[in-house]
């Protein structure tokens, strides 16, 4: 089974061609003067982040001065790759290094523009692709327990949005209450767009303009006019 990301950035321009989803089935110190321990700031799901922001800043070092990195998927497995079309490898690698916490903000931070779609596009290829393991790995079809048990497991879910995010810019907007009001969410999307941003400019002759794109559907939402098309 061969699997594409939906959007195929080309050139400069910004034409949009659509293919198939890919499949993703991969603190403070304590003060020196007392013996009080100083906790780490909390997001607001209730988890300390602190290795989460420092794996962000590694992964723009990445980004930086070793594209290839993810440009060629080295942290992915051989198998995972052959799933992959060559030109959407950067957009998965990138996702598998985000920590799960990370990823977790990034998802809040945005709305999915044709909910039906968005679902449609996961039951038909990523849980697909997921069931198809399942059964290969167990020899039988997995039963909807086992199916959302290895979602879980694999963290599918949060995957699948972000990976939405980069291929289906025009079919997002921020999430105005989470993006807008939440620190977390805001700096975490902020991150990752300009990752993957900066990502793509090592690729192609010019940067996609992620954040743009998305910033002008939620323009165009908040004044209730009809959404850009792609």
């Amino acid at each position: 089974m061969t699997n594409a990301c939906l959007e195929d950035i080309t050139s400069s321009q910004t034409n949009i061609v659509e293919t198939t989803m890919p499949t993703i089935v991969e603190g403070i110190q304590p003060a020196v003067e007392t013996t009080r321990v100083v906790p780490a700031r909390l997001c607001y799901k209730g988890h300390s982040c602190e290795n989460s922001y420092n794996k962000q800043t590694e992964i723009l070092d990445i980004v930086e001065s070793d594209s290839l990195y993810y440009i060629n998927g080295v942290n992915l497995k051989p198998a995972h790759k052959k799933m992959i079309q060559p030109g959407d490898v950067w957009k998965i690698a990138l996702i598998e290094d985000i920590p799960s916490c990370c990823r977790e903000h990034i998802g809040d931070a945005f709305f999915v523009l044709g909910f039906g779609r968005y679902m449609g596009l996961q039951k038909k290829i990523w849980l697909a692709e997921l069931a198809k393991q399942y059964e290969a790995r167990e020899g039988k079809p997995p039963t909807n327990t086992e199916l959302v048990a290895e979602m879980d497991k694999h963290k599918v879910g949060e995957k699948y949005k972000l990976c939405y995010i980069l291929s289906f810019p025009r079919q997002v907007k921020f999430n105005s209450e989470k993006y807008s009001k939440n620190r977390d969410s805001r700096d975490c999307a902020d991150w990752f767009l300009g990752a993957s941003e900066m990502l793509s400019g090592k690729i192609f002759p010019q940067p996609f303009p992620y954040f743009e794109i998305i910033n002008e559907n939620s323009t165009v939402a908040q004044l209730g006019e009809d959404t850009p098309k792609e």
